[in-house]
């Protein structure tokens, strides 16, 4: 199906995740905690990153005591890019701070406006592609299975045992393709996300590239 989309991206780089909350970090970002009886919350900002110890201090924005909070997990919500996440609570530092686990995950609204086609997992559409891996070899990977593409973008499923030299920010040049458009364009990696299939328990690796030239 061929529409305008907004929805939301997981995003599990650590470099990236740490690098979307420092962006988000200019306004007070909501914080809330489930519990039995009733729905705790707050607004806070991010007062420090530790990436070595994998934690990050934050600091109550509206003077509200945050000792409510218990050890357990608690959820993050920013307007900007609609970024959404949860963590575990590390420590509680002082009434207005707290000291909270770098979370493995977070999800943020596609800011694509563009039009996109959806192919879906059992998609035809193929498309031959030639990456500079970290080795700063040059690496052919043929056949991979489209899953979206647009004017300046595609989706691509690999076998797990080919991304193994992948990286976020990898250049590489499009060859051969089922899709008319999108070969012979120079790209860039922009996410990989490892995931399996639950039924046959087979693993592969999604794959979103940029195409930045004709």
């Amino acid at each position: 199906m061929e529409g305008l989309h907004k929805r939301p991206i997981d995003i599990r780089n650590r470099s990236q995740i740490l690098s979307l909350v420092k962006s988000v970090n200019k306004d007070p970002f909501r914080v809330w905690q489930k519990s039995k009886k009733k729905r705790k919350f707050s607004f806070c900002k991010v007062k420090k990153i530790n990436d070595l110890q994998g934690d990050i201090l934050i600091e109550s924005h509206d003077n509200s005591n945050i000792m409510d909070f218990n050890n357990d997990y608690i959820y993050f919500y920013s307007p900007i890019k609609s970024l959404i996440f949860k963590a575990k609570v590390k420590k509680l530092v002082s009434k207005r701070h707290l000291l909270i686990s770098v979370p493995e995950m977070v999800k943020i609204e596609d800011a694509r406006t563009e039009k996109r086609k959806n192919w879906g997992f059992r998609s035809y559409q193929f498309l031959d592609l030639s990456i500079v891996t970290t080795n700063l070899d040059k690496k052919q990977i043929e056949k991979t299975r489209i899953l979206d593409s647009s004017e300046n973008g595609v989706g691509i499923i690999i076998d797990i045992n080919q991304a193994e030299h992948l990286k976020v920010g990898n250049k590489l040049i499009t060859l051969t393709s089922s899709i008319e458009g999108i070969e012979n364009r120079v790209g860039v990696i922009r996410s990989i996300v490892f995931q399996d299939n639950g039924l046959t328990g087979a693993k592969f690796v999604r794959v979103g590239i940029e195409l930045l030239s004709m």
